[in-house]
């Protein structure tokens, strides 16, 4: 969870650097690289793949793909952990209940941000939404922590499932609302930005990036244990303990 809302919060950056290379046709910011053989290879690849792009096309097409692959590999990466969680939180046969008023829940976030869009302008939205859920990830992630109403006690063992630990229900909705809204919200904005000309050549390179992320984020969850974060801090210990006193 806290990995998830870092990468939402790092979602802002990459929307206004798509708003400033669209506003500056990319010209003032970025400089075309010369004597690049690495360049000359992935425009190589780029263009085989997805026709002839110009270099400023090519710039902005790659900064809406890292924004799609960081808002689809987040959801990905969170769905893999939403049933798990809240079947240890507040209890496996509660989940139909939760799948229902979900809707409610979800509907309920369409109504408030219809009210956000008359109040913010449409280069900033997207960044006031994924940067509202990347707090409430990061808050989420703070409470799983917690041995009073987290995941585990103090003695190291799961605390037991009942429907009165809000926490469970608090993340599974969150969850299933930003799979509903944050997608959706990416393809209104990038429509909004991208005429129809430059869509065909570009939407091939935005939509493999949301390919790229959903792979990573389930990658994520099913190798922790051997390359997340715990697995890092854990083998970096050890070889702490294991290096000769200086």
């Amino acid at each position: 969870f806290t990995a998830a809302g870092v990468g939402t919060a790092l979602v802002a950056p990459l929307v206004a650097a798509a708003s400033a290379s669209r506003a500056a046709g990319v010209r003032s910011t970025h400089v075309r690289p010369r004597n690049s053989h690495a360049m000359g290879v992935c425009t190589k690849i780029v263009t085989t793949l997805y026709g002839e792009l110009q270099h400023e096309q090519l710039v902005q097409a790659s900064y809406f793909s890292a924004l799609l692959c960081f808002v689809v590999g987040i959801y990905w990466m969170m769905r893999s952990l939403k049933d798990s969680v809240f079947a240890t939180l507040v209890g496996l046969e509660y989940q139909p209940q939760a799948k229902m008023l979900s809707l409610f829940v979800v509907t309920a976030v369409l109504f408030a941000y219809n009210k956000v869009v008359d109040l913010v302008e449409r280069n900033r939205l997207f960044a006031v939404i994924c940067g509202s859920y990347a707090l409430v990830f990061v808050a989420i992630a703070v409470c799983l922590k917690s041995t009073s109403f987290g995941l585990y006690g103090d003695d190291g063992a799961p605390l037991p499932p009942s429907p009165e630990r809000l926490l469970g229900w608090v993340h599974y909705f969150a969850i299933e609302s930003y799979g509903s809204l944050a997608v959706s919200l990416f393809w209104q904005w990038t429509n909004s930005i991208v005429d129809l000309k430059a869509a065909k050549a570009q939407y091939g390179i935005i939509v493999a990036g949301g390919q790229i992320g959903a792979i990573a984020g389930c990658t994520l969850v099913v190798g922790s244990n051997t390359f997340g974060a715990r697995a890092i801090l854990r083998r970096a210990n050890s070889s702490a303990r294991n290096s000769p006193e200086r």
